[in-house]
């Protein structure tokens, strides 16, 4: 687990927390450096297990995973999810999965540009983070 925050002016801001769950390590961590420039606070796990265990033990308002994953998919993670959190909102993303008309959740489809990603987590998680001004 990696955890990540925002500074402002040598202070820390707390801000909504975002879960970003994904086995391939690169586009982890252009989510969460992407998502922690934006100004939120961003933890992060390699498989649907790990992001569980995260789930037990940090506040998170948002959990973002890929669909298609060893040992757990994404979407076995968010119902397992769903059962710790029932309100936690889930945004999955995958290259080959297609959401059924009664998921739940949101979903964006890969390759996805950064915008979209934002836009979807303010769908999410409404309020948008506040920027320190200098």
């Amino acid at each position: 687990m990696v955890f990540h925050t925002k500074r402002f002016g040598g202070r820390v801001r707390v801000l909504k927390t975002i879960l970003v769950v994904d086995d391939d390590p690169l586009i982890r961590e252009v989510m969460v450096e992407y998502l922690d420039g934006c100004g939120y606070r961003t933890l992060d796990a390699a498989n649907g297990i790990d992001g569980l265990r995260i789930l037990l033990t940090e506040p998170v308002h948002l959990l973002i995973s890929d669909v298609v994953m060893p040992d757990m998919p994404g979407t076995e993670m968010a119902l397992k999810a769903a059962s710790m959190c029932p309100s936690l909102p889930v945004i999955l993303i995958s290259g080959s999965y297609t959401p059924a008309p009664e998921d739940r959740w949101l979903f964006l489809a890969k390759p996805f540009r950064l915008p979209k990603l934002l836009s979807m987590v303010w769908q999410a998680v409404p309020q948008e983070p506040r920027m320190a001004a200098d």
